[in-house]
Order: structure tokens, then sequence, then C-alpha cells
């Protein structure tokens, strides 16, 4: 997002994510707060499944590097 050149090889639901989210000024994300007692499991970690918070928040920070206005709500 940052300039760095981005490729997708074939027409898919992630290249239209993302060419909306490089069209936008404003980003709204609503996020739920219920919990997922199966992502705290050992299991989620050795196979590098990030927490939704987590995820939430570095997509929030690379949209924001790109000039986005974001605004999270946890709902």
């Amino acid at each position: 997002m940052d300039g760095e050149p981005v490729s997708f090889d074939e027409e898919s639901s992630v290249k239209a994510l993302y060419g909306l989210l490089m069209e936008a000024d404003r980003v709204n994300i609503t996020v739920g707060t219920a919990q997922n007692p199966a992502a705290e499991h050992v299991s989620f970690r050795q196979r590098g499944i990030t927490p939704r918070r987590r995820v939430v928040d570095l997509l929030a920070q690379r949209l924001e590097e790109a000039g986005k206005l974001v605004v999270i709500d946890h709902v």
C-alpha cells in the first residue's frame, strides 16, 4: 500500500477488495466483540493465525499509512 507494487495473478475477491480500499478516502471497520474460545487454542498460534483484534489493527495501520481515514467501531 505504501508505494509497494501490488500484483494479482487472477481476478479474485482479494483483488476487488484491494481496489475498493485504494479508491476510498475513508474506511469504516465494524468489529464484533464476540469471543471465539477456539482462537485461544495453542494450535492457532502454532499455525500463525493472528487474532482478529491484531488483524484489524494491522489493517488500519496500513490504510492510514496509505493516507486513508480509518474509523473502527467495536459493537
